[in-house]
């Protein structure tokens, strides 16, 4: 009963890797007929640091929110609205 609740999310997400990993492995296989084979190693420095970049705007809500609470006079965890 739980795998039909979570069907459609969870093959999404399988979607996005597959298709992330054929993605990675073409560009692997061109920057290495270009560059050689110290480029792949360059080419998932990138991949990664764009993958950190795309993690950067949620930490900066979360530090807002955090903020703002802090400013709000609830500065401890009791005190805080509990999220909906």
């Amino acid at each position: 009963m739980l795998g039909t609740v979570l069907g459609p999310p969870v093959n999404t997400v399988r979607t996005s890797f597959v298709t992330s990993g054929i993605i990675s492995t073409s560009a692997g296989g061109v920057v290495i007929d270009a560059w050689g084979l110290r480029a792949p190693l360059w080419l998932g420095a990138a991949m990664a640091v764009t993958g950190l970049l795309t993690v950067l705007p949620d930490f900066g809500h979360r530090a807002a929110t955090r903020t703002s609470s802090v400013v709000a006079g609830s500065s401890t965890p009791a005190e805080r609205p509990e999220r909906s």
